[in-house]
C-alpha cells in the first residue's frame, strides 16, 4: 500500500505542475516563456500579408545596417505557411490549416515571399539575432504592447493596426536604451508618405501607452534567422515574432477533473 500511495502522489504532483503551470500562462504570469531546452526549428514561408500590406518610410541612425536613410518598407502581419520542423505547428493564424501570423522583429534585414526558411524556436528575449539578442527589457515592452492592444495575435485587425503594430515592434527593437519611445525622433523614426493614412499616429498611441507594468501577452516566441551577434545586413533572414496557442480555462477544468476521477478510481480500487 505504501508504494501505491507514493505511486499516487507522484501522480497528482506530475498533475499539480502541469496544470500550474498552464494555469500561470493562461494567467499572463510568466510572460516570458522558456523554449524547450533541447533546441527546436521550423520551416517556413512567407506567403502573404493579412490583412493587406502597408508602407512607411523608415531612418535608422545607429547600430547593425546603420545608417539607413528614408527607406520605404513594407509593414504588416505575415501570413505563414509551416513546413516542417521539430515542434508541431501550434503557432495562431488564419485558421487555414498549416498557416500561422507573425511580425518582423529585426529591421535591416529581409524576408522573400515564397522562400522556405529554416528558423530556431527561441524565448522572445533571444530574438533579434542581428543585435545579439533584444534582451528582456525590450521583450517585456513588446509583450506589453500585444498585452494592451492585441492578446491574441489572430484577432481581425485592420491594415492600419497591422501596420502600426509592426512600426511600433520596430521603434520598440532599434530605440537605444535612454530614449523615449517615439516613432517621430531618436535612434530609429518614421516619416510619411504612410500607407494607410494614420498608420504612426496609431503606432505612437501604442509606443506611449507602454510603461513597462501593464499586461503582457502571453506565449510570444522568436524564430530566428541568422548568426548570433552578427550586424552584416546578409547574415539572415528577418527574425519573427509568433504566438503559441495557450490551453483554454476550460480544457484545464476539464484535464483537472479527468485526473480527480482518476485518483478517486485508484483509492477505491486500493479499499477493495
Amino acid at each position: 500500500m505504501r508504494c501505491f500511495a507514493r505511486l499516487e502522489w507522484r501522480a497528482w504532483r506530475r498533475f499539480a505542475l502541469v496544470v500550474g503551470g498552464a494555469v500561470a500562462m493562461w494567467s499572463g504570469a510568466p510572460w516570458l516563456l522558456a523554449a524547450p531546452a533541447v533546441a527546436q526549428s521550423v520551416n517556413a514561408t512567407w506567403v502573404g500579408s493579412i490583412p493587406a500590406s502597408g508602407s512607411v518610410t523608415r531612418t535608422i541612425l545607429t547600430g547593425p545596417g546603420a545608417p539607413q536613410t528614408s527607406a520605404t518598407l513594407g509593414v504588416e502581419r505575415f501570413d505563414m505557411q509551416y513546413n516542417s520542423g521539430s515542434i508541431a505547428n501550434t503557432f495562431v493564424g488564419s485558421g487555414v490549416p498549416g498557416r500561422f501570423y507573425a511580425f518582423c522583429i529585426e529591421p535591416r534585414q529581409t524576408i522573400n515571399a515564397n522562400q522556405a526558411v529554416n528558423y530556431d524556436f527561441v524565448p522572445l528575449d533571444q530574438g533579434t539575432t542581428n543585435l545579439g539578442g533584444m534582451g528582456t527589457v525590450k521583450a517585456g515592452l513588446i509583450a506589453e504592447l500585444f498585452g494592451r492592444w492585441l492578446p491574441n495575435l489572430d484577432a481581425t485587425i485592420t491594415s492600419t493596426q497591422a501596420a502600426a503594430f509592426q512600426v511600433a515592434i520596430w521603434e520598440i527593437v532599434r530605440e537605444v536604451p535612454g530614449n523615449p519611445l517615439d516613432v517621430f525622433a531618436g535612434n530609429i523614426y518614421f516619416a510619411t508618405p504612410e500607407s494607410p493614412a494614420g498608420t504612426l499616429a496609431l503606432a505612437q498611441t501604442y509606443v506611449q501607452s507602454l510603461t513597462g507594468t501593464g499586461p503582457r501577452a502571453v506565449g510570444l516566441y522568436a524564430l530566428n534567422n541568422g548568426i548570433m551577434g552578427d550586424p552584416a545586413v546578409s547574415a539572415g533572414t528577418q527574425d519573427l515574432l509568433v504566438q503559441m496557442r495557450i490551453p483554454e480555462p476550460g480544457s484545464l477544468v476539464l484535464l483537472g477533473v479527468g485526473l480527480a476521477g482518476l485518483a478517486a478510481l485508484r483509492r477505491r480500487r486500493r479499499m477493495d
